[in-house]
């Protein structure tokens, strides 16, 4: 018997993280979820946990120029 993976899909209207505030936006208007619990889907324990270890977020600004014409969230790893 061979079992195949689906490939990843997303939900429509979440096809990349330009939509979190939506997401966001509509878990707010649910009451079944808190302020504490979206905190916590966004990462605030991970920020916490690590402070709470003595590791402090890096904080880049990038300038305007770079972010022209550009509409998708990119990540450069040295």
């Amino acid at each position: 018997m061979q079992f195949t993976t689906p490939p990843p899909r997303t939900p429509q209207g979440l096809e990349d993280v330009s939509r979190y505030p939506w997401l966001l936006a509509e878990l707010l208007r649910d009451p079944r979820w808190t302020v504490a619990d979206i905190r916590k889907l966004i990462g605030e324990n991970v920020r916490d946990d690590m402070q709470a270890k003595g590791v402090e977020p890096l904080e880049e600004e990038i300038h305007p120029e770079y972010l022209k014409g550009k509409t998708n969230c990119t990540y450069i790893f040295d």
